[in-house]
């Protein structure tokens, strides 16, 4: 099984330009930030904080890559509070503040499965665009159509795409479960999922627990470990773990999902 690195990684407070912003269906919006250090330095698995002007919020809000190349960080995310409605007002010219990278990166394995719901395709997305040799398959859930352009991006890479949609828009007619019984892999394979907690624990149920990586979407105050509010319940009550500095990612039988 693949283990965590141990390197010291590179950590930035960097002024970024949003060059574009795409509203999708479904909610989601993919965003486009010029931020020429983040990006040589993300790396798949990672999360930045993101800091609008102002006070309001007061905090950060968390969010994992999409994808970072060419000088410019992508973000994908739906809006669910007063911070990520606020994010996606924004328009293209405006300046943020990204924090990042933060978090412990995916560890490469030779054979991988990743599967995702909603948003939780974010990191497996950039996993699969750096490492498309070691993808098996990338299984994603969606309630309806994600749209043509976040379709030709996933159409881009270059691993088996499998795609479920709950109104039966687009590839198999139901939600990720179900376009699991149409993916095929080899003997135990390195799982990697995102998504909603629900969606976790029934995709988990299909593997080997010493199989499964689950990768959490835990809200943050600060993203460096300082604050205690992100923790996550260590498997057998044997204390906690920070997905911030810890994670977002860990092994689903050390914890308690």
């Amino acid at each position: 099984m693949p283990k965590k690195p141990s390197e010291t990684l590179p950590l930035f407070s960097e002024t970024a330009l949003l060059k574009r912003k795409q509203a999708l269906p479904g909610g989601l919006f993919l965003l486009s930030f010029e931020a020429p250090r983040m990006a040589q330095h993300a790396r798949p698995g990672q999360f930045l904080m993101i800091r609008l002007p102002g006070w309001d919020p007061l905090l950060p809000r968390p969010m994992s890559y999409f994808d970072a190349r060419s000088g410019r960080i992508l973000l994908l995310l739906k809006p669910y509070s007063r911070g990520t409605r606020r994010i996606v007002e924004l328009s293209p010219g405006a300046n943020v503040r990204l924090i990042g990278p933060l978090g412990t990166p995916f560890s490469p394995s030779e054979r991988v499965l990743l599967i995702g719901g909603g948003t939780g395709l974010a990191p497996l997305h950039f996993y699969a665009r750096r490492y498309p040799e070691r993808v098996e398959a990338l299984i994603l859930g969606f309630r309806t159509h994600p749209g043509e352009t976040l379709l030709a991006l996933l159409q881009k890479l270059k691993v088996p795409l499998i795609l479920a949609t709950e109104d039966g828009s687009l590839g198999v007619r139901g939600t990720v479960l179900d376009a699991l019984e149409k993916a095929s892999w080899g003997e135990n394979p390195t799982v990697w999922v995102c998504g909603p907690t629900p969606m976790m624990r029934a995709v988990a149920d299909r593997f080997p627990p010493e199989c499964v990586y689950v990768s959490l979407e835990t809200p943050m105050a600060c993203g460096t470990g300082v604050c205690m509010g992100c923790v996550v319940e260590r498997a057998g009550g044997r204390g906690y773990l920070r997905p911030c500095t810890q994670g977002p990612s860990f092994r689903l039988r050390d914890i308690r999902l």
